[in-house]
């Protein structure tokens, strides 16, 4: 058995389902990543292989699930006709709720405040990723100006989160299952004078297009920091280790549209900062490639 292997078995001793990891358990953990090796056996940027799947929710326009050893996050999305607002009136709506279901055991230790906090932070990056990226043209949800849009409203369900890396495990999924959305195709109807002044909507289920521009919708890929290293991925036991952590949201061709670091301890070095923002637009490509959540390629619940 070699090192590695070794420090894979230790790993699976101490962990602990969720429960606060003991001072000497964290200390493991810390002097593994100072030697960069993971407690797993993992480098210090590799990543887990996850599970996705899309089509999973049959009453939705779209839908997703991901799971990453212990962590499950399942999203639906569905798209309504809506008034638009005063402010922007050819624009539709993209609107995004996250949850955390009871059943959850890592946020059911939590006090309610806490844990509406950290659904809050996630609802606030997902909007900001699509203020900041501008990835979906919103111009393209108008049916009728003035009158009528399309509203896209996006359902995120924790369901548990016990391997860790949550941030990075909803927006992969928020992804998925806006790739795997449809909206029904519109007629326009015009009076005498060529103006549109109502609209039909198609019955056929056949009938429908996809969201314009999921394929550049940003990805957040999160990263550990202990000391000076920087890991990807980090387990649920390696988050209660970490100084902080960097959240960087980037898009499949690797342009950076959002960063945002949360200190869990003392702060962190701007060198530190910008490795694991290099490092995102490195692995971005390899990350959605390797989940299949590229525009070409995308695994159905039904394996098509």
């Amino acid at each position: 058995m070699n090192f590695r292997q070794t420090l894979a078995k230790r790993y699976k001793q101490i962990s602990n389902k969720g429960k606060m990891a003991s001072k000497a358990e964290r200390q493991f953990i810390a002097n593994g990543i100072a030697a960069n090796i993971r407690c797993d056996g993992r480098d210090l940027l590799d990543r887990r292989p996850l599970e996705l799947e899309t089509g999973n929710i049959t009453n939705a326009n779209g839908s997703s699930r991901v799971q990453l050893m212990g962590t499950d996050v399942l999203v639906g999305v569905k798209v309504e006709v809506a008034t638009p607002t005063d402010d922007r009136p050819d624009e539709g709506m993209l609107e995004f709720s996250i949850s955390s279901s009871s059943a959850n055991a890592t946020v059911a230790a939590l006090d309610a405040r806490t844990a509406d906090k950290m659904t809050r932070s996630l609802e606030f990056l997902a909007e900001q990723l699509q203020k900041t990226s501008h990835a979906l043209d919103l111009k393209k949800l108008c049916i009728l100006p003035g009158k009528a849009v399309w509203c896209v409203r996006v359902d995120v369900l924790v369901l548990q989160s016990l391997g860790g890396n949550v941030v990075e495990c909803v927006f992969l999924a928020i992804k998925a299952a806006l790739h795997d959305t449809t909206i029904p195709n519109c007629t326009l109807i015009k009076d005498s004078n060529g103006e549109a002044v109502d609209f039909d909507i198609s019955s056929n289920a056949y009938d429908v297009s996809p969201i314009e521009g999921v394929a550049e919708f940003p990805v957040i890929l999160c990263f550990g920091i202990i000391g000076a290293r920087v890991f990807a991925d980090p387990l649920f036991e390696e988050e209660e280790c970490a100084d902080a952590f960097v959240l960087v949201g980037v898009s499949a061709s690797g342009a950076v549209c959002l960063t945002q670091q949360v200190c869990a301890g003392r702060g962190v070095d701007p060198t530190t900062i910008i490795e694991a923002v290099d490092t995102a637009r490195q692995a971005v490509k390899g990350v959605l490639e390797d989940t299949g959540c590229t525009h070409t390629s995308i695994c159905n619940a039904d394996g098509q």
